[in-house]
């Protein structure tokens, strides 16, 4: 009975740490977009242009990379990281949205696209629960 409840209770203890890891996710992942939606107002100043292939290659080469190292495969950080940078296209085109006149034709997105770190003891001294 003894082992049955330090299980429970090491279940209890790493779904607790699931959620703090769970959570720091979702905020890193909402941080990278908010700053990915910067970097593509900043890139359509310069060349009116929302995407950057070449660039996008870079980021999920690296990832795939960063991934590899940690055993990650390269499907998953692929399609985790695709999601990402076309989720920060969507947005900003989004945002656009509402300054093109009625009277245009729809935008065309097509023309615009020319050993890990012990996470959860650092989360739980630096994430505070949601207020």
């Amino acid at each position: 009975m003894a082992d049955r409840t330090r299980a429970g209770s090491s279940l209890t203890a790493l779904r607790e740490d699931l959620e703090l890891i769970d959570r720091a996710i979702v905020l890193l992942l909402a941080e990278r977009i908010h700053t990915a939606g910067k970097a593509i107002r900043c890139r359509s100043h310069l060349d009116g242009r929302v995407a950057n292939p070449a660039q996008e290659a870079r980021v999920l080469a690296r990832a795939r990379e960063w991934g590899a190292s940690l055993g990650l495969s390269g499907e998953l950080t692929n399609t985790v990281f695709r999601a990402m940078i076309e989720e920060g296209k969507e947005r900003y085109l989004e945002a656009l949205a509402p300054l093109v006149p009625p009277d245009l034709p729809q935008l065309d997105r097509k023309l615009r696209h020319s050993g890990p770190v012990p996470v959860v003891s650092v989360l739980r001294a630096k994430v505070s629960a949601p207020a």
